[in-house]
């Protein structure tokens, strides 16, 4: 049924594809926006919902100039405002879960708070493409309630267990994380301000890996200590590595990705982590 609303969708528009940016509709608040693919959602994100999506900023000549995703901690989670001022809520109140779609924004989108101080200036050659991953409403908030109780007695049942068998004393943590240093470095540590480049692993209690920035080819770098860059585990053990060193860090959700999960869906909420993060570079 979507499918065919999209396609009607397209023909009512297409008046408003003769524009500078062709293939793109026009909202009356100056908004151009292109949906690419349909998810399986059965609703549109509306007001005092709150979002997660992975976004991705590019110029003109298909340079990335912002990607969430390369900041593996950096979740877009929003609480939609206003529908009708060319907002990233109004972006976001054109999508269903699943969607992705690329939008042209005026001027006046605040994008210095959308990218965390990555980009200070919009400039409207820029293209922002967005693929919801989830939607979260108030009646859902209130239906989850004791479920979510219920989640993080079992999360922290599983953790102690996995500690316990690991033979690490679940009273003996850093900040609410548990730390292990696998190899020493330079005897040199990192401290917030200064710009790290890291290898990393992480796999949830049972062994299985989701994430690795070495089978990926890529360092992830971000300042340390500068807000909503990383998970709160991250900085935490970061604190505690030699340049050149690799410690273990083991995680409850509460500093990892918390009881909404992780951006992309891989982790889901109330999950425990184990991750091993080899401090490259900082400088």
């Amino acid at each position: 049924m979507r499918y065919y609303l999209f396609i009607i969708t397209c023909i009512l528009f297409a008046s408003c594809d003769q524009n500078k940016w062709n293939g793109y509709s026009l909202s009356s608040s100056g908004l151009y926006y292109k949906i690419h693919s349909l998810g399986d959602g059965v609703r549109k994100a509306r007001p005092n919902d709150r979002v997660f999506a992975q976004i991705t900023i590019v110029d003109q000549s298909n340079k990335i100039l912002y990607k969430n995703g390369m900041q593996r901690g950096a979740i877009l989670s929003v609480e939609l405002g206003s529908t009708t001022n060319a907002s990233i809520s109004e972006a976001l109140s054109l999508m269903h879960s699943g969607d992705s779609a690329s939008f042209i924004f005026p001027k006046t989108i605040d994008v210095k708070s959308l990218t965390k101080g990555k980009l200070m200036e919009w400039n409207e050659s820029y293209v922002l493409s967005i693929k919801l991953n989830r939607i979260v409403g108030e009646t859902d908030n209130q239906n989850t309630a004791v479920e979510v109780v219920d989640e993080e007695l079992e999360e922290l049942k599983q953790l102690r267990a996995y500690l316990i068998e690991n033979d690490i004393d679940p009273n003996k943590h850093t900040q609410g994380v548990y730390l292990k240093t696998i190899k020493s470095g330079n005897g040199i540590k990192a401290s917030s301000g200064q710009n790290l480049w890291i290898h990393y692993s992480g796999k949830f209690l049972d062994g299985t890996e989701f994430d690795n920035t070495r089978k990926q080819g890529q360092l992830l770098d971000f300042q340390l200590g500068k807000p909503d860059q990383v998970i709160r585990a991250f900085e935490i053990a970061l604190h505690h590595v030699d340049v050149g060193g690799k410690i273990q860090v083991i995680s409850s959700s509460e500093f990892a990705f918390g009881e909404s999960g992780s951006s992309t869906g891989i982790v889901p909420a109330h999950t425990s982590v184990v991750y091993e993060i080899e401090l490259v570079k900082a400088i």
